[in-house]
């Protein structure tokens, strides 16, 4: 399930078709155009390239106990957003979880591993 609205989409959909990495099909699909998937595959490389630097020599039950961890986080999170008052809204630019700050997250070297 997306977290954004239908109009929120639809303006990234306008973008991204914009910049002619996406394209409506004639039934209303979204597909990517072959820059699209050139760029996504570019980026994807970067990203596979970055996290094997991050994740890669770690031993397979330290990053199943991060996956797990990491999971619990998001169902975490994912409870929060559902939860939040209707008043609640991002303004552009500004984290959706900002809500959470102070628990060790914002300080260098902590993140997830420091203690509450």
């Amino acid at each position: 399930m997306l977290k954004v609205d239908h109009a929120a989409a639809r303006e990234r959909i306008a973008e991204l078709t914009a910049a002619r990495l996406v394209r409506e099909t004639p039934d209303g699909a979204v597909e990517a155009t072959e820059r699209g998937k050139a760029e996504w595959s570019r980026i994807r490389a970067g990203i596979t390239r970055i996290t094997h630097q991050l994740w890669g020599d770690l031993p397979e039950h330290d990053l199943a106990t991060a996956g797990s961890v990491l999971n619990t986080v998001l169902a975490r999170a994912n409870a929060l957003l559902a939860a939040r008052p209707p008043e609640f809204t991002a303004v552009a630019g500004e984290s959706r979880l900002s809500t959470v700050r102070g628990r060790g997250a914002e300080r260098p070297g902590r993140g997830w591993r420091g203690r509450p």
